[in-house]
């Protein structure tokens, strides 16, 4: 390779993603000081809990009791930026800012594992300017810190696993991260199973052989390091949850009422919503939290068995929400922001978030279907969180906001077309991108 065009051409790389990251920067830093906004709905409980632990008092109910109703990972970093900066919402959406960049840059290294460097370039370009990211900026949103960790995984995953010898200090850090992803949103707990079988599905048949069932052993120990690992980190937390209640609780009272509100009656609707009989029957009760999250779950479960034909359409139902619109971020900022914003301009942007986030999505639909993919097949990483994520919120609940966690991944699927739409386009500008080997 000529070794003055090799080095000219990596200096432009590294320029390149500095700009990008400077664009992410500067795209939420302008949103943030636009639109003044207070933590309201669950954004107003986290700001609370983080305040209560700042100040010395502990994870706190609104009863002034202890409570492990809500995850306590995004709470306690919040805890960590007030304990330093005082209990102010607004420095937390400053952090945030810098997390959109980290989740940027993330993409990015995520993106070189998976693909190659002009795919990971376009895929930092399309987060830096993802409309509905930049308003989650503005919010004080478990999205803005699980993102990054999530892509942190899957990137120390990778290392552990892609070169000949398994990196054990990346396998470890992949659970650590695991963990503190699970104390976040404890759905993440399915993820080392999808570690594992991507591993598996990558050498598909060669399993059966001698060679095959030695690499199967081999990764299946990576699997249980990687979990050890990732109950190791939530274990303290499940100790104080155990003393305090008298009852193991893992990370979360939360999952009982939740999976109760994607499983009644009344869930056919694109609003998260604790109204209804089954939910005022279970009010009345007054029960304590862990029979309370008990209780909930029994009565999904029991509405899921005299149910079935229901089940099937508030799974299809549940599919659509999930998918069909990007604009939740744009409607917390609006019923949140300090001062009104004028309907047009809410509808503009609206109408701005939702035609991007229904490109990149029609991009991506395109990569996968078509198979655009590279032959390493470490994209199967990817094609199975989407798939475990999805199962996962049609059992709960289908929001936008809980889709969150799997822009990036459609997002490098969208990168892969877009360039095979420019390079269909402008071939020679292609070919002189690259340094030529010599």
């Amino acid at each position: 390779m000529n070794v003055k065009a090799s080095t000219k051409y990596v200096k432009n790389q590294q320029w390149l993603i500095v700009a990008i990251l400077i664009t992410a920067f500067i795209l939420r830093t302008a949103w943030v000081l636009s639109i003044p906004t207070q933590p309201i709905s669950d954004f107003k409980e986290f700001d609370r809990l983080a305040v209560s632990i700042a100040d010395g008092k502990g994870y706190l109910g609104l009863d002034g009791k202890p409570t492990a109703y809500r995850p306590p990972g995004y709470v306690f970093f919040l805890a960590g930026i007030y304990s330093l900066f005082g209990p102010n919402d607004f420095i937390a959406r400053l952090i945030n800012i810098l997390l959109g960049v980290l989740t940027c840059w993330l993409t990015y290294i995520l993106t070189i594992e998976l693909f190659d460097m002009r795919t990971a370039w376009m895929a930092a370009v399309l987060i830096a300017v993802f409309p509905s990211l930049i308003a989650w900026t503005n919010i004080l949103a478990t999205e803005n810190l699980f993102i990054p960790v999530i892509l942190g995984i899957w990137i120390s995953f990778l290392k552990a696993v892609k070169s000949q010898t398994i990196r054990w200090s990346w396998v470890v850090l992949s659970g650590f991260l695991l963990g503190i992803g699970v104390l976040i949103r404890p759905a993440a707990l399915l993820l080392p199973v999808i570690m594992v079988l991507a591993l598996i599905l990558r050498i598909r048949f060669k399993i059966f052989s001698p060679h095959g069932i030695k690499v199967l052993g081999k990764y299946v120990v990576i699997g249980l390091v990687i979990s050890l690992v990732m109950l190791t980190t939530i274990l303290p937390w499940s100790i104080r949850n155990s003393i305090v209640f008298g009852h193991f609780v893992l990370v979360s009272t939360e999952g009982g009422i939740t999976f109760l509100a994607g499983q009644n009656e009344f869930a056919l609707t694109d609003e998260y919503s604790l109204d209804g009989p089954v939910f005022d029957q279970l009010s009345a009760d007054k029960l304590d939290e862990i029979s309370y999250d008990q209780r909930a779950y029994q009565l999904a479960f029991q509405f899921i068995r005299q149910n079935p034909l229901f089940e099937v359409r508030l799974i299809i139902h549940k599919f659509i929400n999930f998918f069909k619109d990007d604009v939740s971020g744009i409607t917390y900022n609006a019923l949140s922001a300090l001062y009104p914003l004028p309907d047009w301009l809410v509808f503009a942007l609206k109408g701005l978030a939702q035609i991007y986030y229904m490109l990149v999505m029609g991009l991506a639909l395109a990569s996968i279907f078509l198979k655009r993919y590279p032959k390493d097949r470490w994209y199967i990483v990817l094609l199975l969180f989407i798939v475990v994520w999805v199962v996962i919120h049609l059992a709960f609940f289908g929001k936008d906001r809980f889709r969150l966690p799997l822009t990036p991944a459609f997002v490098q699927f969208a990168s892969v077309s877009l360039l095979a739409l420019w390079d269909k386009r402008y071939p020679l500008i292609h070919r002189k991108a690259s340094p030529s080997v010599t």
